[in-house]
């Protein structure tokens, strides 16, 4: 996501995540990005998903001195596992986007390594936008949803947005939970 805000002009992107590894994958798609032909980022990140051993991934063996410290050494030290579900990273960036992200993506995207239930204590300024994805699958509890929505809320510029990503399909709980979040919304006066 943080490289489609890129591309839609977003002057300022943060991002965060309870795994490390949602850092070690931003940081090779930056990186990839300055240095691969596009052809050979999506054998990169086609490999990163399958491979047990990035190390020996020729495009990636482009770009490990160019990754930040912290990231390659932990891809060194992880050496053997699976870093990302299989399968789970399919890229769609055509020609002009990844032209585009060449001119305007020059180092990694911060990064705030955090539980979704403390983001708050690590932000600092408003944003225009708070994208949260897939939070529902990990938290279906009404109460700790719109908690976590309304601590956020104090972060949001005026006009601004949240936006709450869901997996493709709902299960019962999900359903509960967004009505819940809904109800709540509309009670307080915001949007939904």
């Amino acid at each position: 996501q943080a490289l489609h805000y890129a591309l839609s002009g977003a002057a300022h992107i943060d991002t965060f995540d309870i795994t490390f590894n949602a850092k070690m994958m931003m940081d090779i798609k930056t990186t990839a990005i300055q240095k691969l032909e596009r052809l050979d980022y999506l054998r990169l990140i086609n490999a990163v998903a399958r491979s047990r051993d990035m190390l020996s991934v020729p495009e990636y063996q482009q770009i490990e001195q160019f990754l930040p410290d912290d990231t390659r050494d932990y891809v060194r030290g992880m050496r053997g596992a699976h870093l990302v579900r299989s399968g789970s990273y399919f890229e769609t960036l055509y020609n002009d986007e990844y032209a585009k992200l060449q001119k305007i993506v020059n180092k990694p995207f911060n990064f705030i390594w955090t539980d979704l239930a403390d983001l708050t204590a690590h932000l600092t300024q408003e944003y225009d936008q708070i994208y949260l994805s897939n939070i529902l699958q990990y938290h279906a509890r009404p109460e700790f949803v719109t908690g976590l929505i309304s601590g956020l809320a104090r972060f949001v510029k005026p006009g601004g947005l949240i936006m709450v990503n869901v997996a493709p399909f709902f299960v019962g709980e999900d359903i509960e939970v967004a009505r819940y979040l809904k109800q709540h919304a509309e009670k307080y006066g915001f949007g939904v």
